[in-house]
């Protein structure tokens, strides 16, 4: 056989194996995308060294035993203590959602994304923290079992924080959870207060994975909260709903105008909330909550790194103010994000305007603000944000590597109208705001929308930063917006799309024929905004 020959029949064989190897991708592709139509809301943190330099340590612990160490502090209800934590098991719960880790890790990603836009990262173990060689100074253990707490004389209870820690000044905080409680009452005040206490939201069809994983993943959040210094004041309607049935003594604040209803916060007491408000969706901190736990806590520093915000007012935003903490003595801005993407351009810090301390530092105070009109944004105008527009904005400091544990603390962000005055609510991550409660629909990062040929439009555009460069690619559909950005701090990033394969690699998706890229650093997160259609999928839970 000639060399001819043999060169053809290779290249018939790697031609018939490529279209084999096609087809079966794409039936996988496709059978996924049939199989979970609807992705879930999803912390978009787009540098996971960010996420792991977050001072504040969420435990969510799931003991196998039942553990008697952890600190017996006094509860309501039939269970007189806090200790000890039973054992998790989903088989003492339910049966047909999946396994106990599968449950656990449901419940993670709720209580991650509740806490996605603060300075707090949300950990899921089966070890008691206590126990680590070396555990975190600034930590907060919720420790959650199967058991159940209450009857249908003393009523039920879901979970309760060991007190209300107001500006959160305890360092080492503890919480627990009684999960069994949700077979007993899925919801509403119960016995002996009157009311519904079973509603089904969590049996029948409503028995899912999903279900549970936000019923049981909102009492932890809630109770969290309360050892960050929320109270259910907070939350809690003025007066309380006639059903379920609820203690009046608790009533709070109404809503920002613009907001949500109380239900779709974490914050009201337990016996405000049917079966169905815990269970059926993700309910998020509202408004109020969220300045409270800014303060508190310190807000995400991708806020100000790289972030999609939304205006969630009916206002159009002419300005926006960010109030931060330093150890510096001065801050000078190294980078900003100038593309299309924000409706302002050349931020400016006012400060250090006096000291704060936090958690035990001494801080200097200052603002960074966004007000000079950038001419590429057109919604409406540039320097205008219009109502419920989502945009960008991301800075970079001289000195400061956001790697670094609390290397700035982010307390307030507010946008302001024309005329400088405040605007009520402050602008949240996109699909995270206080007026918006919807479930994004968005594929997952690696799986491109099935229509995108025919509804959908490409974009690859290029930002060039002065630290930092950055490839995005932005897939827009008629229902949602999938933004799958790769970072890399390389100085040719421009060339990257033409590089072959050396060293460190990385798959890239932004080149159409799926390219291996070098990058110095890469990090590939899908930001998961723009249209939602339905209600948010949140839950949670309280002590009543």
């Amino acid at each position: 056989m000639s060399r001819r020959e043999i060169l053809s029949r290779r290249l018939k064989w790697s031609a018939a194996r490529y279209r084999v190897i096609v087809v079966v991708l794409t039936f996988v592709l496709t059978a996924l995308a049939l199989a979970t139509p609807a992705c879930a809301q999803t912390c978009p943190t787009e540098d996971p060294g960010i996420n792991a330099a977050k001072n504040n340590y969420l435990y969510l612990y799931f003991p196998t035993a039942a553990d008697s160490t952890f600190p017996a502090y006094a509860t309501q209800g039939t269970l007189t203590s806090a200790s000890p934590v039973a054992a998790f098991d989903v088989s003492a719960l339910t049966t047909g959602i999946g396994t106990s880790a599968q449950l656990i890790d449901a419940i993670q990603s709720v209580v991650a994304d509740d806490y996605c836009e603060f300075n707090v990262q949300v950990l899921a173990t089966t070890t008691n923290p206590a126990t680590l060689s070396s555990p975190p100074a600034q930590r907060v253990t919720v420790g959650i079992g199967d058991d159940v707490n209450g009857d249908s004389t003393q009523g039920y209870y879901w979970g309760q924080a060991q007190e209300v820690d107001t500006g959160n000044t305890i360092a080492v905080d503890f919480a627990r959870v009684w999960a069994g409680t949700y077979t007993a009452c899925d919801g509403g005040a119960g016995p002996p207060a009157g009311g519904p206490c079973t509603t089904g939201a969590l049996t029948g069809a409503n028995n899912t994975l999903e279900h549970w994983a936000q019923a049981i993943g909102g009492t932890a959040a809630h109770e969290a909260g309360h050892t960050y210094g929320l109270a259910h004041t907070d939350d809690d309607p003025p007066p309380c709903p006639a059903t379920p049935v609820c203690d009046n003594t608790q009533g709070g604040p109404a809503p920002t105008p613009g907001e949500d209803a109380y239900y779709q916060h974490l914050m009201p007491a337990g016996y405000n909330l049917t079966g169905s408000q815990r269970a059926d969706y993700r309910r998020h901190f509202s408004n109020r909550t969220y300045g409270l736990l800014a303060t508190n806590v310190g807000l995400s520093v991708e806020t100000m790194h790289n972030w999609n915000l939304v205006n969630p007012n009916a206002e159009s935003g002419s300005s926006l103010a960010i109030d931060f903490l330093s150890t510096l003595p001065t801050v000078t801005i190294s980078w900003f994000y100038n593309g299309n993407l924000s409706p302002w351009l050349n931020p400016t810090i006012n400060g250090p305007s006096g000291t704060a301390v936090f958690q035990g530092t001494t801080y200097n105070k200052f603002t960074i603000t966004w007000s000079s009109p950038n001419p590429a944004w057109s919604n409406p105008s540039p320097g205008v944000v219009g109502g419920g527009v989502q945009f960008h904005i991301g800075t970079t400091f001289m000195g400061v590597d956001f790697d670094t544990p609390d290397p700035i603390i982010i307390q307030d962000v507010t946008l302001f109208d024309a005329s400088s005055s405040p605007l009520a609510l402050h602008p949240r991550l996109a699909g995270y705001d206080a007026g918006t409660v919807a479930r994004a629909i968005c594929p997952p990062a690696w799986n491109m929308p099935r229509n995108l040929s025919a509804a959908g439009r490409r974009r690859l555009v290029m930002e060039k930063g002065l630290r930092e460069k950055r490839l995005r690619r932005e897939i827009t559909t008629p229902r949602s917006t999938c933004i799958i950005q790769l970072r890399t701090q390389s100085r040719y990033a421009s060339s990257l799309l033409r590089r072959e394969p050396t060293g460190r690699q990385a798959r890239s998706l932004v080149s159409p024929r799926s390219r291996w890229v070098p990058m110095r650093r890469f990090h590939l997160v899908a930001h998961r905004f723009a249209s939602f259609s339905g209600r948010e999928r949140v839950s949670s839970t309280v002590s009543p």
